[in-house]
């Protein structure tokens, strides 16, 4: 009987650790609404793109930055105005909180939500958008 019940609890330890981490990596996003809209400060976001995203997505947004070289798979092209145009505001906000993986891109995007705050998110982000908007 001990055995049994040994057994018993093993399974339900593991389903509930299964069940946590896939509802931890499978939802990211989930808590963003699809019509989720960006209210940043470009002006702040310049400072945040240049500490972090500068060297891989480059001084101009191009995508070369000094560590792109090394990049198997190349950071994104922000001026790329067409490709750009179709990325949501949903998008672009969970690709800088929670990654790259997160939205099906590199996994070396990485996730900056333990490193900025919400607002510099926007911002930087509202930065980015500048870089295709203007066109």
């Amino acid at each position: 009987m001990k055995r049994i019940s040994l057994v018993i609890a093993s399974l339900l330890a593991v389903s509930a650790l299964t069940f946590s981490l896939s509802r931890n990596l499978a939802f990211a996003g989930d808590d963003v609404p699809e019509d989720f809209k960006v209210k940043g400060d470009p002006d702040e976001g310049i400072f945040i793109y240049k500490q972090y995203c500068k060297k891989c997505h480059g001084k101009k947004g191009d995508g070369t930055g000094t560590m792109a070289a090394d990049l198997v798979i190349k950071p994104a092209n922000f001026t790329e105005v067409e490709k750009m145009s179709k990325v949501t505001d949903r998008e672009l906000y969970i690709g800088v909180r929670d990654g790259g993986p997160a939205i099906g891109k590199s996994e070396k995007m990485t996730p900056w939500k333990d490193v900025l705050e919400e607002q510099e998110i926007y911002d930087v982000i509202s930065y980015i958008k500048l870089f295709w908007a203007d066109e």
